[in-house]
């Protein structure tokens, strides 16, 4: 199976478009996945580990699983998980000599990396024989 939310809107986020990701200035973006830290990660989970019990994939290739507003995900949900894990707000604007925002990105790669986890996990547990390839990128590298 392929999955690829570049220029497209996951369908799981035309039922909750709340679980969108937003860019800074608080608007959602337009197409991709959701946010990561809010609901729509366990949905997007529980929708790959039933595809793979109801139609006995052997694979699953996971494209451009990125964080897609410029500078990355500002929703509600993922501002609340950088401000509980580092007791900071994340920078609002990119200075790659900022070490606030360094760690803001790294915080993007590392959520995505749980989430390629997460997903491995949960079909790994419906077959351990399913293979996943994902291919991750900083999504905002796209906005020219």
């Amino acid at each position: 199976m392929y999955d690829g939310a570049h220029r497209t809107l996951d369908a799981i986020l035309v039922d909750h478009p709340e679980w969108r990701q937003r860019g800074a200035d608080g608007r959602p973006y337009p197409h991709g996945f959701g946010s990561w830290h809010s609901p729509y990660r366990a949905a997007y989970i529980d929708r790959w580990g039933r595809v793979a019990r109801e139609c006995g994939i052997d694979g699953i290739m996971v494209d451009m699983l990125f964080t897609g507003p410029h500078g990355g995900d500002y929703s509600p949900y993922t501002v609340k998980a950088f401000k509980d894990r580092f007791a900071e707000e994340p920078p609002d604007k990119e200075d790659p000599r900022d070490l606030t925002w360094q760690r803001w990105v790294d915080f993007q790669a590392w959520t995505r990396e749980e989430v390629m986890l997460d997903v491995t996990e949960a079909l790994h547990a419906v077959s351990p024989e399913i293979a996943c390839i994902f291919n991750q990128t900083v999504g905002w590298i796209f906005s020219g």
